[in-house]
């Protein structure tokens, strides 16, 4: 999990209590975007890990899970 994970449950609650301000607006989009690109990258990176998996290039593999450790 992610720092902004934290924060997109904070604006959450405080979106249940009433509408948001406009900082906390622009703050709930910034946090969309960065957990969209993590979303989207630990995507890539598991696509990567199974091709290498898949055509059995182990060294490859492990290249990529070292590198992209969350």
């Amino acid at each position: 999990m992610l720092p902004v994970h934290l924060r997109l449950a904070e604006i959450f609650h405080i979106n249940m209590k009433g509408a948001l301000t406009l900082e906390e607006a622009k703050e709930l989009k910034y946090c969309l975007r960065e957990n969209a690109r993590y979303c989207w990258d630990c995507l890539m990176i598991e696509n990567q890990s199974r091709l290498a998996s898949t055509t059995k290039n182990h060294e490859w593999q492990l290249e990529w899970r070292e590198s992209w450790r969350f």
